[in-house]
């Protein structure tokens, strides 16, 4: 145990001697919003913990998400000028072609451990995007009458499980069809977390970003398992997923992009989807659907709406009716 990072600590004005048994401070780190975060370690299970402490050391929150209002308002408005940017144009649309590196408050979160910029980003998003719609797709194509949909919605079961069977193999960027214009894309980014990859891609069609996130295999045995990946539509903002993964997405991929300050550059060079990528010949489904994206376009047929404007997004985003609401509505109307 790290006696002399204890000894600087305190809770309710006490001096805290004892950690759960197991438990070790490791290290303190300056934080934004005028704190200090400080990074405890199981060393059985290599778990970590965050104490957000004053700089005189007091106990403010066990995570950044249970701080204090007031120390979550100067958390957030320090955070606005640096991570609102980075969501408007990596994250959402075309990245800058740099990031603020030499700020000080940038410097300090790049400066911070995992865990604790985990809940400081996963703090801000739920700031900056509380709207989020997170919808389980097992559950989604479960509820859908496909003779009641609109085969042309990015939101159509067809299209739903085309994304919920792709697959991310091997080191070469993934490729897929789009769910908005149907036109075949490469990832223009390959994130790699520890939980899984992440495809970052534009569809130039409609002109708007989504991500598609492959977890890794559950059982290092069986490295083939099918696991669905989790869809994620930013502009919405969206997300088709499970789970915890579902929820931590946008934290995860807003950390990617601050601790890779060049993606602007890797972005902006991305070679665009070439037929020669998946062969020739008709040897796939994207194939195909490509084929019959371009007879519509011959046939000068307007473009799938982005689902903003699409009644299934109006009926999923509406705030004002739960699910079990919108179908007693249904009922009475």
């Amino acid at each position: 145990m790290n006696a002399s990072l204890l000894a600087q600590l305190s809770i309710d004005h006490k001096p805290v001697d004892l950690l759960y048994p197991g438990w070790e401070a490791v290290s303190r780190h300056p934080a934004p919003g005028g704190m200090d975060v400080v990074l405890f370690r199981e060393n059985k299970s290599g778990r970590e913990a965050c104490w957000w402490v004053t700089p005189g050391g007091s106990h403010l929150a066990s995570h950044a998400l249970a701080l204090p209002p007031e120390h979550k308002d100067a958390l957030t408005k320090e955070l606005d000028p640096i991570l609102q940017p980075i969501m408007e144009h990596s994250l959402v649309h075309k990245p800058l072609n740099t990031l603020p590196v030499e700020n000080t408050t940038f410097q300090t979160l790049t400066a911070l451990p995992t865990t604790a910029l985990t809940e400081i980003i996963s703090l801000w998003v739920h700031h900056a995007a509380p709207n989020t719609v997170i919808i389980d797709p097992q559950e989604f194509l479960q509820d859908i009458n496909p003779e009641d949909e609109d085969a042309d919605s990015p939101f159509s079961s067809t299209r739903i499980k085309q994304v919920m069977e792709s697959r991310c193999r091997g080191d070469a960027p993934p490729i897929l069809s789009s769910p908005f214009s149907k036109m075949p894309l490469k990832a223009q980014l390959v994130m790699n977390h520890r939980a899984g990859v992440t495809g970052r891609f534009f569809d130039p069609t409609e002109q708007l970003t989504f991500y598609i996130f492959w977890p890794n295999p559950s059982d290092p045995q069986q490295p083939d398992a099918v696991q669905p990946p989790t869809f994620y539509y930013p502009q919405g903002p969206l997300i088709f997923g499970q789970g915890y993964t579902a929820h931590m997405l946008p934290t995860w991929l807003m950390i990617w992009f601050i601790h890779n300050p060049d993606h602007a550059e890797h972005i902006n060079a991305a070679p665009s989807f070439q037929l020669e990528d998946y062969g020739i010949g008709k040897i796939s489904n994207i194939w195909d659907s490509f084929s019959h994206t371009l007879e519509e376009s011959n046939q000068d047929k307007p473009h799938a709406f982005p689902p903003s404007h699409t009644q299934l997004w109006n009926q999923w985003s509406a705030p004002s009716l739960s699910r079990k609401d919108k179908d007693k509505h249904d009922d009475n109307s």
